[in-house]
């Protein structure tokens, strides 16, 4: 998980909410409270110009998931 893009979602985590991402396999609700998360995600979706939908944040468990979705989302736009 060396590419750029996972590089960008570490520096939205700092930048954000001031904590790095955890490790790629490990629970985001292990390492952030709801409103962390919240922030995140909002700048994730204000610095790709994305949206995550409902099923997105279902799925976004980890900082891999997250990771997965964002590069899905990117791809397609």
């Amino acid at each position: 998980m060396t590419d750029s893009l996972a590089a960008e979602l570490s520096d939205l985590f700092q930048t954000s909410i001031r904590k790095p991402p955890p490790a790629p396999e490990e629970a985001l609700s292990d390492h952030l409270d709801s409103m962390e998360l919240m922030t995140v995600v909002v700048a994730i979706e204000d610095h790709f110009h994305i949206i995550f939908e409902p099923e997105d944040e279902e799925r976004a468990h980890t900082f891999g998931d997250v990771l997965d979705i964002v590069r899905a989302k990117v791809e397609t736009t």
